[in-house]
């Protein structure tokens, strides 16, 4: 089984982001996308959505397998 991650804000979500992750799920049998958490987003960036319900977004994603928050500076 291959997994694929692909990591970002995803804020706001748009099409753009959509067919990034389309194409990430071809690579592999797993799309996990990790979700930068709300404290390590640039403070000068003004954030639209939470990071939940940047997830909950995601998760409405049928290419998504899974969504995971990381509580880190990065991936």
């Amino acid at each position: 089984m291959k997994v694929v991650l692909a990591h970002g804000v995803f804020d706001l979500l748009h099409s753009g982001h959509v067919a990034h992750l389309q194409q990430a799920r071809g690579f592999g049998d797993t799309l996990v996308v990790s979700v930068v958490a709300d404290r390590f987003v640039d403070k000068k960036r003004l954030l639209i959505y939470n990071e939940r319900e940047r997830m909950f977004m995601l998760n409405a994603l049928g290419c998504v397998d899974r969504v995971v928050l990381c509580r880190a500076p990065g991936p």
